[in-house]
């Protein structure tokens, strides 16, 4: 089946980056050097190493979007084009059993027809999903982009967009990069980042951006306590559709949840937010934070941090 224009509109809900400047807010004027055109198998050729064989419904999906947004799909185009991996100095995966199964990891992998390895993911649903994300992406996140403001906080400029619009940023990455630094931490790569964009692009290409990943919180909830929060000054992930998707959530115990009071949270004679809480679900609105919510909002941070793990919202 094929998606339409208004299936793709529909299905906006990727609280993911502009992907055509993936680093925020570079020259709002410029525009990509290399147009999409007509050269779509050479590049598909580059894809199906990550998603397998193409259907014809699917290269329906990448003519429209194609057309309904050519700048975005000519900026994808030169971002998956030679993309390598930064060097680095990788442990095995079993000396990482503490935190993850390295056979676990492994499980990932399978065989091709070649005998290739090949990740467990992709196929019709990549080739489906990869469009729709960057369509998305352009339509609603793009005008955003393009009134020069952070997309992590509605309040404020963005300051350098070579780190992810806050100044800070560029010096943490300084400090971290440095020969000392690096030693004192083991670090196992040959630069520090504070936004790995190839790991972003890895999402983007296994169709993550565009799934919908609120199915699996239902499950979690029978194991664990989840808490969901957000700050009402971010952009990128703000606080309404964070709020809207936890509140219509279906789950054993939504209707006590969509009942439960929001209480505020203070410390000392300071508001900084509210809380919704109902069994293993807990919803908080920190005031006048960003993105970076305990930078904006350090003492209310740690105030909720602490009382959450120390189970006060947890189902007794």
């Amino acid at each position: 089946m094929r998606l339409s224009t208004s299936a793709l509109v529909l299905g906006a809900a990727s609280s993911a980056m502009a992907f055509q400047d993936q680093k925020v807010l570079s020259d709002p004027s410029s525009k990509p050097a290399v147009k999409f055109g007509s050269d779509f198998e050479s590049l598909a050729s580059t894809l199906k190493e990550s998603f397998g064989e193409l259907t014809a419904d699917a290269k329906a999906v990448w003519d429209e979007v194609s057309l309904l947004a050519p700048d975005a799909m000519a900026a994808f185009k030169e971002q998956v084009k030679g993309i390598k991996p930064k060097k680095h100095d990788r442990k095995p995966d079993g000396d990482w059993d503490h935190v993850v199964k390295g056979a676990d990891v492994q499980k990932l992998w399978v065989e091709d027809e070649s005998g290739e390895p090949r990740r467990l993911v992709g196929g019709k649903l990549a080739w489906l999903c990869v469009p729709a994300a960057i369509y998305c992406n352009n339509a609603f996140i793009g005008p955003y982009q393009q009134t020069g403001y952070n997309p992590y906080d509605i309040r404020s400029k963005c300051e350098d967009s070579g780190n992810l619009c806050y100044e800070g940023l560029g010096y943490i990455s300084e400090y971290l990069n440095k020969p000392e630094v690096m030693e004192a931490l083991g670090a196992e790569v040959s630069s520090y980042e504070s936004c790995n964009f190839q790991i972003n692009r890895d999402f983007l290409m296994r169709g993550d951006w565009m799934k919908p990943i609120y199915r699996l919180v239902p499950d979690l909830l029978k194991q664990i306590p989840v808490l969901i929060y957000a700050g009402d000054a971010d952009f990128i992930c703000n606080w309404l559709g964070n709020k809207a998707w936890v509140t219509q959530l279906e789950w054993e115990h939504g209707d006590d949840f969509r009942s439960a009071d929001a209480k505020d949270l203070t410390v000392g004679d300071k508001t900084y937010g509210n809380v919704q809480s109902s069994h293993n679900l807990t919803w908080i609105q920190v005031y006048g934070a960003g993105h970076m919510t305990p930078t904006d909002e350090p003492e209310g941070s740690i105030n909720f941090i602490n009382r959450w793990i120390a189970g006060e919202w947890v189902a007794k």
